[in-house]
């Protein structure tokens, strides 16, 4: 690996801990956090932030998707079990408490689902290759990723008084049988 792309990483890492420490350790609202905060914060020009990092928002999704990195069998588990695999990431509980925090942002629900929505579609994409659909495939991944994201706030506002293995019981129960069986 080159010292360029440590650098880089580095920089990274230090925008995304100064985000960390202003929205999770301060409990700040991403409303309240301004892009020349973080990078005060984080010792990094303001010009090298927007060179990897569109805004704020796209610092927190690029940063702490929870499904980076994840293998084929473990995307394959996601879609089966999503609330299950959700509670095994490490991140899982600073995405929350920056979800909750900011649950009162439309501009960041709106981000969060349709972030979401491009995660499952192309998962949903990739293991639906090889079973036709009885509906088109765009209906069964916005049913999908809809139900997924109804469960979820229904979860966050009842402070997850539901095991992830009840949620997913739910998930199963809403949805039809006929999507678990094509992903089998």
């Amino acid at each position: 690996m080159s010292k360029e792309d440590l650098r880089v990483r580095r920089t990274k890492k230090l925008l995304l801990e100064s985000f960390l420490e202003l929205t999770y350790t301060k409990s700040k609202k991403f409303s309240d956090i301004s892009v020349q905060e973080i990078c005060d914060l984080a010792m990094v020009h303001r010009s090298t932030f927007y060179k990897y990092y569109t805004d704020k928002y796209d610092l927190f999704f690029k940063e702490m998707d929870p499904f980076a990195g994840l293998t084929f069998k473990e995307r394959k588990q996601h879609i089966l079990t999503p609330f299950q695999m959700i509670s095994l990431q490490e991140s899982h509980h600073i995405v929350e408490k920056i979800a909750l925090l900011n649950a009162k942002d439309d501009y960041f629900t709106d981000l969060c689902t349709r972030s979401l929505r491009n995660i499952l579609t192309h998962d949903l994409q990739e293991l639906l290759v090889y079973k036709p659909l009885s509906v088109p495939q765009e209906i069964a991944i916005e049913v999908y990723s809809n139900t997924i994201g109804t469960l979820l706030s229904y979860w966050m506002k009842n402070k997850k008084e539901e095991t992830p293995k009840e949620m997913d019981n739910y998930f199963h129960s809403v949805l039809n049988p006929m999507y678990f069986d094509m992903l089998k």
